[in-house]
């Protein structure tokens, strides 16, 4: 994390790059969770002919 907030260059190494994907990434419960409550809009859409 110091890599990333710390003052001086910004960059990571492959290995940070990895880290900070890997904890990134969300977890199952995470995934039902936005199944369940995400509510998408699409605003101004009409449906085509075909559907």
């Amino acid at each position: 994390m110091r890599d990333l907030v710390g003052a001086g260059p910004s960059q990571l190494g492959v290995s940070g790059a990895l880290r900070a994907r890997d904890v990134n990434r969300p977890t199952d419960d995470d995934l039902a969770e936005a199944e369940r409550t995400v509510h998408v809009v699409h605003r101004n859409w009409k449906p085509t002919a075909g559907s």
